[in-house]
Formats: C-alpha cells, structure tokens, sequence
C-alpha cells in the first residue's frame, strides 16, 4: 500500500524532499529495531534513498544491514556513505583556497592568486570525477 502511493505522480512530486525520507527512515528503523523485521526494513531504507539519493542515515543504516546479511551489495552503499561524509571537506578546502586566492589578489600577488585557483580547481575536479565514476554504478 505504501508503494502505491508512494508511486502516484502527485505524491511523488511532493515526497523528493528530505522529510519524506526521514519518516521512511525513521519507519525503517523502528521496523528493524522493534518488530526484528530486518528484509522490510532494508526495503523501505532503499525506498528513502530512491526519494532522496543523499539521505545519510538510510545509507549507513541500509549498509550495516547488508553488512550483517554478508550481501555484497553492502559495499556500494557504505562507499556513498563514506562519499557523503567527506564531501564537506571538500567543500571547507575549496573555501579556504578561494579565500587564499582572495588575499593574494588583494595584494597583487597573481602568481599565488592562479596557483591557489588551481589547487581549488584539482580538489574540484577529483570530487566531480569521483561523482561520475560513483554514479555510473547506478545508470
């Protein structure tokens, strides 16, 4: 019955929202936690991570649950976790690079502006790569 309506053209517009997989999740949890009912739980953990592909709580908890099942799909799961986890630190690098960049201009410095733009860019551009090659597991 959820996944009918989770299926609605409607109700799929209004659920590609974070909260929409956080009471999937929350579900998923009590299922696992409460009623031992870990198969369903793995269901509905894949269902919040269909609604939203970055929700982090579904990936860790759906990985440590095929983890404990010994399936080997585990490993794509947690490695999207994982991914999720250092993407901020790269985010805070390329802020601080950008700031560096900014100084040096402020002083005129436009050999240091171009290589702290370059540093920037390589942090960058090893994220984007390590986004595509991740996502083309899933296509």
């Amino acid at each position: 019955m959820l996944e009918t309506h989770l299926n609605s053209p409607i109700t799929r517009g209004r659920l590609h929202t974070g909260l929409a997989a956080d009471h999937i999740d929350a579900f998923a949890d009590w299922l696992h936690l409460n009623g031992g009912k870990r198969e369903e739980a793995i269901h509905h953990w894949k269902m919040a991570i269909e609604l939203d592909p970055n929700h982090s709580e579904s990936l860790y908890y759906l990985a440590r649950a095929l983890e404990q099942l010994h399936k080997p799909e585990a490993k794509q799961y947690r490695d999207r976790y994982e991914a999720l986890q250092r993407r901020p630190l790269v985010i805070e690098q390329v802020k601080k690079l950008g700031n560096l960049a900014l100084d040096a201009a402020n002083g005129r410095n436009w050999p240091e502006v171009v290589a702290q733009l370059r540093k920037a860019l390589e942090l960058c551009a090893g994220s984007v790569q390590r986004l595509h090659t991740f996502t083309k597991t899933w296509d």
